[in-house]
């Protein structure tokens, strides 16, 4: 189910159910590792960072957000294709 939902964002296809999926997936992940957002720097007991991609975590996460607000803007995909050459023309 996830490689399809993957699949459907890397084609553009289906750009709100996909984006708003991916983001809410995505969202839960970041719920489930909230506790190592409080101690970044927490080693292991042979001083290994266990918590070492948190920031990477709030990074994908503000992408997700900024790619759902921009859906309109998306003309790079095989959607946002589909809509501007779905739209009547002015000329019409």
């Amino acid at each position: 189910m996830q490689i399809a939902l993957c699949l459907l964002v890397a084609l553009g296809v289906l750009r709100y159910f996909s984006y708003g999926s991916l983001l809410i997936m995505y969202f839960f992940t970041v719920l489930r590792r909230w506790e190592g957002f409080f101690d970044p720097f927490a080693v292991n007991d042979r001083g290994f960072p266990i918590h070492r991609n948190q920031v990477i975590d709030l990074a994908v996460l503000g992408a997700l957000i900024a790619l759902v607000l921009l859906i309109r803007r998306d003309h790079f995909s095989i959607g946002g294709w589909l809509a501007r050459h779905d739209r009547p023309r002015w000329w019409n």
